[in-house]
């Protein structure tokens, strides 16, 4: 049986903590650590009591510090850190996940045995032909044929840009590939004139670079393993009902850190459920955790602690 690890990155901030809390619960009600090892890494910063509950619910608690200077932009790619940590280097496969996720179906089931597998990126953020012309400046293959990006008719992105909500990397690439998207990520870390207030998906440019650098095989996951509730309600009725494997809501929360709903009843469903089997999973846990048991069951969030920082405008290269 091979050995597979689900990692994410926690970094020290309040709201992280309350993903952290609906990601871990979410796989605890589908009992997914009895397939594979809960990998938390986190900020060395984050308090001791929270790390003893984590510890205490199953997952194995690695601190690692972030990337680059660990401040300002370079908090975008915090989670390219896992990739350095000794202990992932142990897994068969190694799902990086994003703390913003739940789960409706065990992770464990998206492992490929070759690919190293990513969700079409929601959009474009740089237009294909100036995104082109970079890459050959930079000598970085690329193939023949682009793909669509999540909404679109036409092909517009490069075949690897994939949202960084969720990766599967089978574990024999992660020397290779590892060190190819630190590299990058500290190459479109420093271009906000092409990326603009899109600079927070450095790593998933960086990413996309890399495995067209490294040339490992890769492949799509369905829209459904990382399904986007943030998105507009018009956009969200272009979907056919389909099976939702995980959700990725960013800031789109109730009060209490849940998923809030979006008004389409089969988006809402999967909603409903989730919420339903996080709470339920946090009422059996959290007895005897006194000390988190009141954050991590707020009265009632600030949501001020879930924008992201400013950013740059964008240039004159970039989609309006």
């Amino acid at each position: 049986m091979p050995k597979i690890a689900i990692s994410c990155y926690l970094d020290n901030k309040p709201k992280y903590l309350l993903q952290c809390r609906n990601w871990l619960m979410s796989m605890k009600w589908l009992t997914t650590p009895a397939r594979a090892d809960i990998v938390i890494h986190y900020n060395p910063a984050l308090s001791t009591d929270y790390v003893s509950f984590f510890e205490w619910m199953g997952a194995k608690m690695i601190p690692t510090p972030g990337f680059g200077s660990e401040r300002g932009n370079d908090i975008f790619c915090n989670k390219i850190q896992q990739l350095f940590s000794a202990k992932i280097k142990r897994y068969d496969y190694v799902i990086l996940s994003d703390l913003d996720i739940v789960f409706l179906d065990c992770p464990t089931t998206l492992i490929d045995a070759e690919r190293i597998l990513g969700k079409a990126a929601f959009s474009p953020e740089v237009e294909i032909n100036h995104l082109l012309s970079i890459l050959a400046e930079l000598d970085i293959p690329v193939p023949s044929t682009m793909a669509k990006s999540e909404f679109s008719n036409i092909p517009d992105i490069i075949p690897t840009h994939f949202n960084g909500g969720l990766y599967v990397i089978p574990g024999r690439y992660i020397d290779q590939f590892a060190g190819s998207w630190a590299k990058w990520a500290n190459f479109w870390l420093t271009k906000p004139d092409i990326l603009g207030d899109a600079l927070f998906t450095s790593d998933e440019h960086a990413f996309g670079t890399a495995l067209l650098e490294t040339g490992l095989p890769y492949g799509r996951l369905p829209i459904g393993a990382n399904f986007h509730t943030n998105i507009g309600v018009e956009k969200a009725k272009r979907f056919r009902p389909h099976k939702l494997t995980s959700l990725h809501y960013h800031s789109m929360i109730n009060d209490y850190g849940f998923l809030a709903t979006k008004g389409i009843d089969w988006i809402d469903k999967h909603i409903i459920a989730v919420n339903k089997r996080v709470k339920f999973a946090l009422d059996v846990h959290l007895n005897g955790f006194a000390k988190v048991q009141q954050f991590l069951t707020p009265s009632k969030i600030e949501r001020n602690d879930w924008k992201r920082p400013h950013l740059p405008e964008k240039k004159k290269h970039e989609l309006s």
